[in-house]
């Protein structure tokens, strides 16, 4: 319902009203949008894209106020992402005589009761005992069983209880992070992972284990991932953990759209290969996804990438592949190649690639998506067309690519690249394992590309935090995606 009032003070300000039944969840808050600027300082630049700042105050179950609005992205570029700041409401008079909010959530209901008699004064310091000894182990990262049905009560005593009013603990969150596990160790991985990226990136953590072909089951837990910032100052998020079996897995996609944060963005991180065949699941879990990320190495098929593929081009979620960011100091080291303004022309006399990797199976397509994913870029910044065949159209005729897979040692991924042009000479690239560096090798030339010195990390958590700290999408990895689907044919033929 859109409504105005009639006054000097609201002329032109359009009032929007909500409601609905049967709704995901139990809430009650207002936000006030702010009209731009009228000059807004950034708003001409390329990849600027300014939003309003939105000031929400919640009023019920967890009372807080929030303010929504864009900040310059570090790095040397300019670009900005929306953050929110957010604050939970405590009463002065808790911290002034130092009481647990833990009593006056006693004073209200009937906890420790029954029939909802008043609770006994005399249960009172056991009551606050047990909350702020849950509390405690919830802030040291213990999980604590709850009630599906209350994990949002729960969270909110996690941060009201404070017996001594320390104002050590800050709760941050910049993201609603959905992490989809399929058995007990990839959900231990995934904890485990995400608690490391919350130190860069605070976020509420929703870590999932759904097992179709298990028991009927649907439990939950709470704990937080806190990391000190200062002494005596540190940074706790929210992590909740579901577990689910049997045919209670198709209560995971509603329960998880009513836990995350409003106005902010949500990151599904999908950890193993995708269910081809429950793409209802897979739909109505990635419904109030802004972000898909994945790890490219565990399909099993060029049909998981056609999957997200489909989730870039018919849906608002963008999706991100861990595999491919793996990729950027071979993309980086190859650009700088082509740099010199004499090495630009020979882009187009490209006459054949040759990609050899180590992988632990040539078999299994996973493993060789990485050299896949490198060769479907160079195809699309050299100009050149892939067929659906897979055959490779260059502005001087075919282009041959070709794919070499061993077994070497400890090491894993691309190995070493071969371009070759028209005129018979080659550009090498080559990894140096020893000192961790790639080295390139033009006309017979060695040397190590500026842009790249040593190997990047590949630990999982940064890896995702940078995910996270892009806040839009990668439009190359949009573009080699579908590129990728056809060019697949000519390794599994």
């Amino acid at each position: 319902m859109k409504i105005f009032i009639d006054n000097w003070r609201w002329a032109d300000v359009p009032f929007y009203l909500r409601a609905g039944k049967r709704l995901p969840k139990r809430v009650t808050d207002i936000a006030i949008h702010f009209r731009p600027a009228p000059y807004p300082l950034f708003n001409k630049m390329r990849d600027v894209r300014m939003q309003p700042n939105v000031l929400a105050m919640r009023i019920q179950p967890d009372e807080g106020i929030s303010l929504k609005f864009d900040s310059k992205v570090p790095g040397p570029s300019v670009r900005t992402a929306p953050v929110t700041m957010m604050g939970v409401a405590r009463s002065a008079a808790e911290c002034m005589d130092c009481r647990s909010a833990a009593a006056v959530a006693v004073s209200r209901g009937n906890l420790g009761t029954e029939r909802g008699r008043r609770a006994h004064r005399a249960r009172r310091p056991e009551v606050e005992k047990a909350m702020n000894s849950v509390r405690e182990r919830a802030l040291a990262g213990e999980d604590i069983s709850v009630r599906p049905q209350a994990i949002e009560q729960k969270l909110a005593e996690l941060w009201r209880i404070d017996p001594a009013c320390e104002r050590g603990v800050m709760r941050a969150a910049l993201w609603n992070v959905v992490a989809h596990t399929t058995s007990a160790d990839l959900q231990k991985k995934a904890s485990e992972t995400l608690g490391r990226a919350s130190t860069t990136v605070p976020q509420r953590t929703i870590i999932v284990r759904a097992e179709p072909d298990g028991e009927p089951e649907l439990s939950s837990f709470i704990s937080a991932n806190c990391h000190p910032i200062t002494p005596g100052k540190q940074v706790c998020s929210e992590k909740i953990s579901i577990v689910a079996g049997g045919d209670r897995v198709d209560f995971v996609p509603p329960l998880i759209h009513s836990l995350l944060i409003p106005d902010m963005p949500v990151a599904v991180w999908w950890i193993g290969d995708l269910p081809n065949e429950h793409e209802d699941y897979v739909d109505a879990l990635l419904a109030p996804a802004d972000r898909l990320i994945v790890d490219s190495i565990f399909f099993d098929r060029p049909a998981d990438l056609a999957l997200i593929g489909r989730v870039a081009a018919k849906t608002t979620t963008s999706p991100a592949d861990i595999n491919w960011v793996r990729l950027e100091e071979w993309r980086s080291a190859t650009a700088s190649l082509f740099d010199p303004p004499q090495m630009r022309p020979r882009l187009a006399q490209i006459r054949a690639v040759r990609v050899m990797a180590s992988v632990d199976d040539p078999r299994y397509f996973g493993q060789l998506i990485e050299a896949l994913f490198y060769s479907t870029w160079v195809t699309t910044q050299a100009g050149q067309v892939v067929a659906e065949d897979g055959k490779v159209e260059g502005t001087r005729g075919s282009v041959e690519y070709t794919f070499r897979y061993d077994t070497i040692d400890s090491l894993r991924g691309i190995l070493q690249v071969e371009i070759e042009f028209g005129d018979g000479s080659m550009a090498r690239i080559s990894r140096d394992p020893e000192r961790c560096i790639l080295l390139a090798n033009v006309d017979g030339v060695t040397q190590a590309p500026e842009s790249v010195t040593r190997s990047m990390s590949k630990g999982n958590e940064d890896l995702i935090a940078r995910q996270l700290k892009r806040p839009e999408a990668d439009r190359i990895f949009l573009r080699v995606l579908p590129v990728s689907v056809r060019l697949a044919r000519r390794i599994v033929g």
